[in-house]
């Protein structure tokens, strides 16, 4: 009997370090070979060279870390490196306040990938090697993360199919050589719920709190994550034990613990902003977008909110006076958000993509809906997290691009795992029906 589990666990950890291996090796090999003979440009560079990986959003977040390193706080830039004078580039919601002659500090996005990149560049420079190694190591570990939520909320062999369709996805593999922040955030997701996940099916309240202390990063590097937070707490008070109190008990202490990891941010932002949040400015992307001309998801729009200064009272009343719009332009990105690609992509990433859509998307649908008899509370989770991503981003008021999915893809290849799965073992079934026959 011994033997027989000391087999088995042999079999798994086989599995699993064949896993994490095959990820790193497709995520070195084929992020340089797209680098270097796709687009023929050197695949190790400065961050500050003119690169897609490092430009635009990247380099908020660049920038940031190196002024950190500078030794002038979180969340700040230098003027010189980009035209990004705050008096002339900031929509008028933006808060900024001048460090020095040439720095300022912000609060436009969160600041934890920014201190993730310093430590990066402090240990390997400022080339695109320093963060690579890091990320594609995360992007890795994410795929063993994958098998551990599947096997935990459903079974082996739906967990070795939902890990490999994440070690193979074309659209995680090559985001790991952006400096963005999708890897690390997709990262704690899945650390984040297989730890909450593990520890409600155990009762284990280590492993309970210390995801809470993950989530409490996730929301340092994503703010899209602290609306999901009352959801979370719900499903606790409920999911822990069948003792009501016992359940709001844990889910009090793990909101306690994510409050306790935001409150340095916080507290930043009320000695420089002198106002106490959370959240990034980043949720007014709608304003700043309206102010410099732009159409709101290709609908015109009237305005109808300069009389308000407060950011939110600004979004409310967008929506108010611009309802049919709005309305209008949330189902498009709806349909946006789970279409295979965009009009902007380029054609040979519309073939991958196309057909990474046709792998994932399709066979997760139908295994929400095969194996909603099996659900167990875990299981539900997962569920609502995928489409409140969806619709907080069908009703939010960021650009079209298929990269704010990216989160969720993860989890959808657990359910696509479970179709596969059950596929695989009807002709397993057939086979061996058919081979009886013939005995």
């Amino acid at each position: 009997m011994n033997n027989k589990l000391a087999k088995i666990k042999f079999n798994k950890s086989t599995i699993l370090l064949a896993i994490f291996l095959t990820a790193m090796v497709l995520r070195i090999g084929l992020n340089v070979a797209r680098q270097e003979l796709f687009f023929r440009k050197p695949f190790i560079t400065s961050v500050y060279r003119v690169d897609e990986r490092t430009s635009c959003d990247a380099a908020w977040y660049i920038y940031a870390a190196k002024a950190f390193l500078n030794g002038k706080g979180i969340m700040s830039r230098d003027v010189r490196f980009t035209d990004s004078k705050p008096e002339t580039s900031f929509a008028t919601y933006s808060k900024w306040k001048k460090i020095d002659e040439h720095y300022f500090a912000h609060k436009l996005i969160p600041p934890l990938y920014s201190l993730f990149l310093s430590f990066c560049f402090f240990v390997g420079g400022f080339n695109t090697l320093a963060y690579f190694i890091p990320q594609i190591i995360l992007s890795s570990l994410t795929c063993l993360f994958v098998y551990f939520i599947a096997e935990e909320i459903f079974n082996k062999m739906t967990a070795l199919f939902a890990s490999c369709i994440v070690v193979f996805n074309l659209e995680l593999i090559f985001w790991a050589g952006f400096a963005r922040t999708e890897t690390l955030f997709i990262f704690l997701l899945g650390l984040g719920f297989w730890l909450l996940l593990k520890g409600n099916s155990r009762r284990n309240l280590l492993l309970i709190y210390v995801s809470a202390v993950i989530f409490g990063l996730a929301c340092l590097t994503r703010v899209t994550f602290l609306p999901f937070l009352p959801i979370l707490f719900i499903w606790q008070v409920f999911s822990f034990s069948k003792n009501r109190k016992e359940g709001f008990k844990t889910a009090s202490v793990m909101a306690l613990i994510i409050f306790a990891v935001l409150l340095p941010w916080g507290i930043r932002n009320y000695i420089v902003f002198n106002e106490f949040t959370f959240f990034s400015e980043e949720t007014g992307i709608l304003i700043g977008s309206i102010e410099n001309g732009e159409q709101y998801g290709g609908i015109d729009i009237n305005r109808g909110y300069e009389s308000h200064s407060v950011l939110i009272f600004k979004i409310l009343v967008f929506i108010k006076d611009n309802f049919r719009e709005y309305l209008a332009s949330c189902w498009y990105r709806f349909m946006i958000f789970w279409s295979p690609f965009t009009n902007v992509m380029h054609s040979w990433a519309k073939v991958y993509k196309g057909l990474l859509w046709l792998v994932i998307f399709p066979a997760s649908f139908v295994g929400m809906i095969i194996s909603r008899k099996k659900w167990k509370s875990g299981v539900w989770l997962i569920v609502i997290f995928i489409f409140y991503y969806a619709l907080l981003h069908s009703a939010s008021f960021m650009d079209l691009g298929l990269i704010y999915r990216y989160p969720i893809l993860p989890f959808l290849c657990i359910f696509a795992g479970y179709s596969y799965s059950m596929i695989y073992r009807k002709i397993k079934h057939s086979i061996k029906k058919r081979n009886h026959v013939l005995v």
